[in-house]
């Protein structure tokens, strides 16, 4: 007896935590166990006494004798509660499916792997590398939470989500690109070592963090470039408005999860109570009455309804007027069923037409969509600058140089734009060739002997070449700096992945336009404009290689403002070719037009209380208004100090605020501050100094939570709503497609409900007769 009482505990400790008490309590030890094994983990980080330091940051932290302890101590716990669970299991099936018992064997082997290579004479990388293994403790938690209500309805709140979650985030991917990619060209980079956007992926991430209004501050456009200031507000009130709609999903859904789960507790607790309370005799007898009572007052209704059917048998003749008026109106309604059964009927048609091949559909569409995806990453890769060479002898370099000397070296005389002699000085008299086809077809050639682009160790550098002005705009360029991060130069390869996809999205359109129906209205598909606009560049590309005999450079400099460089941006509508093939599109887009009257109001007041509330900064946070050179006094001290006013001309406008310069220093200053505190980004660029700002700026967040809330709330909810009406239609689709029979059954079954329609009666109006005759044979 002892032996089973035993058995049926540890099962429960293991097996059933939230029925046992021990095993409630176990289950809690394990998790605090789990919770001190990653701090011990977090602690071995810090800069205390483990690393040997003379001035550790934290001498107060455990030394590495006392981790090497802590470990040993989890280590044990973690393997006794393995083996108990082993032995618990005693199916060697069981245990090897199970991948919990692999991520605890992965989690507590670190330890015994670092004892054996000690004892071996192994060297610190092993410990170093096999460290990394004891973060899958961290699953363990998954395992230990998931007996838990709490966890289980997250689960299932999270799983009923991750299909419309989708939809969001494919639209996610095309605000951020498209908006990353205008960013990038609106704000180029000038200077590699100050500019804020460097490649695509650079300006993507700051997109991405506006857009989710976290808004780290360590990368802002420029408030002097209107383009990307313009851009970035775009994308902080369309990321407030996109993120209501996954709000309302895994709200609703965590709401619907909740209820339901909490019903189905209480209808198991009842049913058991049931089961178990004994039966009450003076319950039985009071329902049984109450179902003879119930029984009675049918039976009389009944009767109630022969007598007026004898009745209206009895007055027939004298109400034929009142019978024609609602055979007119049955007739009505009979015809609206008809068209309704029409348009099934050809619903059901055409899905059963399509069905022989959905699979083939289905793989093209995936294709396609993999060709679209790949085709978009690859144009973005080719801004990094790890995968493009750079230097003053790269083609890159030379169309920035060519760009310079035409338009200002060649007029101030500036000696990189010209020939340079043996002896290093400049023939002012020659200009550099820049359209040699190699460095050694002449002396005038661009890269050749002396000349700027020209490796020889005798070559002046960069900064040594040019005159300030052409320092500035030639030296600091990406294309002329040498990259010493390159990993790989793909410049000669990216021609053969672009052909390919051009090709692959050529043949794609021409297919299209075969098998279309009517050529006429196939160019006035939106989607067909898409197609269009990204095979463009393409064209132009191939154009450029076979008239002009131009290779073209694929590698995405936003600073080269030429025809062919520009025409490479059609390329993001790569991403918009996506939305052919994604079904939710049509939710996204019916959001849209449900939803974008709606928001003007709120959107109109909200800019209008931007500006109201960069007003009042402005006028709080303006500071003192002082000239260099003239005592500016403010609360009887003069403010304008020498240090902020060296440097400046005499009579230059400064504004001062208390011994400090201005930060908000006009309206636009100001109107960008309030922006971004009523969008909830805050980059933190421009933050208010004065108290009175700084309460004001307290309020004006206030407003801006509470204000947002009715344009997120009217997307969100709209969104789901249609959402839910999608959802709908794709079940019935998909019920349909179970069985190819159903759709022969169909189209009998609506052929059937609109031939067989019952005549009108004799001494019917005639009207109604032809309208009879041709609902029956219009069709």
């Amino acid at each position: 007896m002892i032996y089973f009482r035993t058995k049926k505990e540890l099962s429960d400790l293991f097996q059933l935590p939230d029925v046992s008490m021990w095993g409630r309590r176990f289950n809690r030890l394990v998790f605090i166990l789990i919770l001190l094994g990653i701090a011990d983990l977090a602690i071995k980080t810090c800069d205390g006494p483990n690393y040997g330091s003379t001035d550790p940051g934290y001498p107060y932290l455990p030394t590495e004798a006392d981790h090497e302890i802590y470990d040993g101590l989890f280590a044990g716990a973690f393997t006794l509660e393995f083996l108990g669970r082993i032995i618990e299991t005693r199916n060697a099936r069981t245990i090897i499916r199970d991948p919990f018992m692999w991520l605890d064997l992965i989690g507590i082997s670190p330890w015994y792997i670092v004892q054996i290579s000690d004892a071996l004479g192994g060297g610190e990388d092993v410990e170093h590398t096999v460290n990394l293994l004891r973060l899958l403790r961290t699953a363990r938690l998954a395992f230990i939470l998931r007996h838990y209500d709490q966890s289980k309805i997250i689960a299932l709140a999270i799983k009923a989500s991750l299909r419309p979650l989708g939809i969001t985030l494919f639209f996610l991917f095309t605000l951020v690109m498209v908006i990353a990619t205008a960013i990038f060209y609106a704000e180029p980079c000038y200077n590699v070592e100050t500019c804020t956007f460097t490649d695509i992926f650079n300006s993507a991430y700051f997109v991405m963090v506006t857009v989710a209004t976290v808004g780290y501050g360590n990368q802002v456009p420029s408030l002097k470039n209107p383009g990307s200031m313009m851009l970035t507000m775009i994308a902080m009130i369309l990321g407030q408005i996109y993120f209501s709609m996954p709000v309302a999903i895994i709200g609703n859904n965590f709401k619907l999860t909740h209820e339901n789960f909490q019903l189905d507790k209480k209808k198991k607790a009842r049913y058991l109570d049931a089961s178990l309370s004994p039966f009450d005799c003076q319950n039985l007898h009071s329902h049984a009455k109450r179902l003879c009572d119930i029984q009675y007052h049918l039976l009389k209704a009944w009767s109630i309804v022969h007598i007026h059917i004898s009745d209206i048998s009895r007055t027939r003749t004298r109400s034929t007027q009142s019978m024609a008026v609602n055979m007119l109106e049955s007739e009505t309604e009979h015809q609206i069923k008809i068209k309704e059964g029409m348009d099934r009927l050809l619903e059901v048609h055409a899905e059963a037409v399509a069905f022989n091949h959905q699979c083939e559909a289905a793989i093209v569409n995936q294709t396609m969509v993999g060709f679209a995806l790949v085709s978009v990453m690859i144009f973005f890769t080719e801004s990094l600058q790890e995968l493009a060479a750079s230097g003053v002898e790269t083609n890159g370099c030379k169309s920035v140089v060519e760009s310079y000397c035409s338009s200002i070296g060649f007029h101030v005389l500036d000696p990189a734009c010209f020939v340079r002699q043996d002896n290093g000085t400049s023939n002012f008299t020659e200009q550099l060739h820049f359209s040699c086809s190699n460095t050694t077809q002449s002396r005038s050639c661009y890269g050749n002997g002396l000349n700027f682009g020209s490796l020889n160790s005798s070559a002046l550098s960069c900064q040594d070449a040019f005159l300030e002005d052409g320092v500035d705009i030639v030296c600091y360029r990406q294309q002329c700096r040498a990259s010493v991060s390159m990993i790989f130069d793909m410049g000669p390869y990216w021609i053969y992945f672009e052909w390919l996809f051009g090709l692959v999205f050529s043949v794609e359109l021409a297919f299209r336009f075969y098998v279309s129906q009517n050529r006429n209205e196939f160019w006035k598909n939106i989607y067909v404009f898409f197609d269009v606009v990204a095979i463009l560049p393409f064209f132009v590309e191939f154009s450029e290689l076979l008239f002009a005999h131009i290779q073209p450079d694929y590698a995405i400099v936003a600073t080269e403002p030429s025809f062919f460089s520009v025409i490479r941006v059609l390329k993001i509508m790569r991403i918009l070719k996506l939305t052919r093939h994604f079904r939710g599109t049509k939710v996204l887009a019916s959001t849209a037009i449900k939803v974008w009257k709606p928001l003007v109001i709120p959107l109109f007041f909200l800019f209008t209380g931007c500006i109201i509330a960069g007003a009042v900064f402005f006028e709080i946070e303006r500071g003192t208004e002082c000239f260099v050179g003239e005592a500016c006094m403010w609360w009887h001290k003069d403010v304008l100090t020498p240090e902020l006013a060296a440097g400046l001309p005499v009579g230059k406008r400064i504004l001062i605020q208390d011994k400090l310069p201005t930060i908000i220093t006009d309206m636009i200053h100001s109107t960008w501050l309030s922006y971004t505190t009523l969008t909830s980004v805050g980059f933190g660029d421009l933050t208010p100094r004065t108290s009175i700002g700084k309460f004001f700026d307290v309020f004006v967040i206030i407003v801006a939570t509470i204000y947002s809330a009715m344009p997120l709330s009217l997307v969100g909810t709209q969104f789901y709503s249609l959402y839910e009406k999608h959802m709908e239609k794709m079940v019935v689709k998909q019920v349909r497609c179970l069985d190819p029979f159903s759709h022969f059954l169909q189209l009998i079954t609506i052929l059937f409900c609109i031939i067989r329609v019952d005549p009108p009666l004799p001494g019917t109006p005639r009207s109604t007769w032809k309208r009879w005759s041709s609902s029956r044979y219009a069709v």
